[in-house]
């Protein structure tokens, strides 16, 4: 088994291109796409009950290696800053 980083962001349906566009490093594989996750943060209540998709969030699973999620963070930051969400990191074993 080898210990790898899990990446977990949950961040707005309409910013997905953006984040994508970062998880096009050479080091990510590929990731999982969890749509219409619900939740309450700074920015209140997500329900995606709204009209559009301005009100859905989307929760984005990536495993790789610890150094593609220091060299990526920086822009996921960026990214959850302007538009709102949230990222975290652990470690977890792979089979």
């Amino acid at each position: 088994m080898a210990l790898k980083s899990r990446l977990e962001i949950v961040i707005p349906k309409p910013d997905f291109p953006r984040l994508k566009k970062i998880l096009e490093h050479p080091g990510i594989e590929g990731y999982t796409v969890i749509d219409s996750v619900k939740g309450h943060g700074q920015r209140g209540d997500r329900d995606n009950l709204g009209l559009s998709d301005s009100f859905t969030n989307l929760l984005v699973i990536v495993v790789c290696d610890e150094a593609v999620v220091e060299s990526i963070s920086p822009s996921i930051r960026q990214l959850i800053s302007k538009s709102g969400g949230i990222a975290s990191v652990s470690t977890v074993q792979t089979l």
